[in-house]
């Protein structure tokens, strides 16, 4: 008896399990890149605060803005910032004009349903007020 050719393919069951691992990969794979474009909106907003924050104390200190004492307002519709300035005696020279100041800078904002923010200080010397 003649045996009969069998020919070269896939089986239904084969393409159904290759299916199911591409759609398991598929859905792996979508999430990583879901949490990883989370992941940079968050960084952005970020870096976004320490640049509001950072460039709020270059400006006190190249103004001389040293009023002692807690000040606010928002640098957009989304970015507030709370500032509190102390006048450091500890660190002030005896006898001298010039005085240090600490300046701390808080940034806050809104992520979704938490609120973030952003906190620096710095020394700062100026001229007694």
């Amino acid at each position: 008896m003649p045996q009969a050719k069998r020919q070269g393919g896939f089986s239904l069951i084969e393409v159904l399990v290759a299916f199911l691992i591409l759609a398991a990969s598929l859905s792996v794979l979508s999430r990583v890149f879901a949490a990883g474009m989370g992941q940079s909106v968050q960084v952005q907003e970020r870096m976004q605060a320490l640049s509001f924050a950072q460039s709020a104390l270059e400006r006190i200190q190249s103004e001389g803005l040293l009023q002692r004492g807690d000040s606010s307002g928002e640098f957009d519709e989304r970015y507030h910032w709370h500032r509190h300035v102390t006048l450091r005696e500890d660190l002030t020279p005896r006898g001298h004009r010039l005085r240090a100041y600490e300046v701390k800078l808080r940034v806050n904002w809104q992520q979704g349903s938490k609120q973030r923010q952003v906190d620096l200080s710095t020394l700062v010397l100026a001229a007694a007020q």
